[in-house]
Parts: C-alpha cells; sequence; structure tokens
C-alpha cells in the first residue's frame, strides 16, 4: 500500500487525477448510499478534491452526477478543499463554491494552517467545516502551544457557525 503522498502528484501532473477524482466520487456517494439502503444511519462521506479537479471545467456536473446516480441527498456529501486550492483561485473558486452549497453539498476547508491560512477568506468563502492539520496534535499537551492553537481554532469555526475538527491516522478531534 501506498500512502497518498506517494501518487498524487503524479496523478494530478498527468491529469489522470481528474479522472480518479471522478470515479472516488462516485463510489464515495455510492458507498454512503448502500449504507443508508442497508438500514445504517445517513452517514455524511468526504471527499477530498484536488485543485485540478476543482479547476477542471465539468467539475460541478461531475458533483452533481455522482450524486443524481447514487440517489444520495446532497447535504450527505462533504468536499474537503485545500486553503492552497482556495487561495490560488479565490476569484473562480467564490463561484463555484457558491454553486456547490446551492446544490445543497456540505464544504471543508482541509489541512486548515499547514500553509496560507489567511482569516480573511473564512469570511469570504462559504464553507461548513475547518479541518485543522493534523500537525497541530504533536505535542498537544496541557498548556502547549498547539492545544492553544487548537482551542483558538475550534473557538473562530464555531463562533463562524462552522464545525471544526483535526483529523489524523490515530486520532479525531471534532465539534
Amino acid at each position: 500500500l501506498l500512502p497518498p503522498k506517494h501518487f498524487l502528484g503524479a496523478l494530478e501532473d498527468s491529469g489522470l487525477i481528474i479522472e480518479v477524482g471522478e470515479w472516488v466520487l462516485r463510489r464515495a456517494c455510492a458507498q454512503a448510499k448502500a449504507w443508508q439502503d442497508a438500514g445504517q444511519t445517513p452517514l455524511r462521506v468526504g471527499v477530498n478534491v484536488s485543485p485540478r479537479q476543482f479547476r477542471h471545467q465539468g467539475f460541478l456536473d461531475t458533483v452533481r452526477a455522482a450524486l443524481a446516480d447514487a440517489g444520495l441527498a446532497p447535504h450527505l456529501l462533504e468536499l474537503d478543499l485545500t486553503e492552497g486550492l482556495l487561495v490560488e483561485h479565490s476569484g473562480n473558486a467564490v463561484a463555484m463554491l457558491r454553486e456547490l452549497k446551492a446544490i445543497g453539498v456540505a464544504l471543508a476547508i482541509d489541512d486548515f494552517g499547514a500553509g496560507y491560512s489567511s482569516l480573511g477568506y473564512l469570511r469570504q468563502y462559504p464553507v461548513d467545516f475547518i479541518k485543522l492539520d493534523p500537525a497541530f496534535l504533536e505535542g498537544i499537551t496541557e498548556g502547549s502551544r498547539n492545544r492553544s492553537i487548537v482551542q483558538a481554532v475550534s473557538t473562530l469555526a464555531s463562533s463562524l457557525g462552522m464545525g471544526f475538527g483535526v483529523f489524523s491516522s490515530t486520532m479525531l478531534i471534532a465539534t
């Protein structure tokens, strides 16, 4: 098994990320619907979106088709977008995010604090969640700066009416 960091760059550079990303989006929607049809409580499924995928002209249609084909309610799909994607494409990003919100899809800023971290765009983008970069979990002891940052961003998200989480392979903190 290869971690994503070992192959996502190659997929992005080659353009294959669009096809692979569409497949992942469709599978995630279908799986969420299958769990629901099997009697599980409806569960929101999160899908990471690459910058190239987000910029692709047919992305919005792909999202609509994946939801329709699976029969999944739009609010049960969360698209996770990196800070870099939003900052680098701020003009077009706002319009695309508004269209995705109009469909009813939940939006999250993933790995918040890993790079650009501008509080200015938290006002501008219609996102539902902030997912803090997992590096802030390292050394998260009482009195540590990382703990203070996690608490501050959690409070910020709450006061903006957003959900908040820190996600890593070993721990989940979410509000």
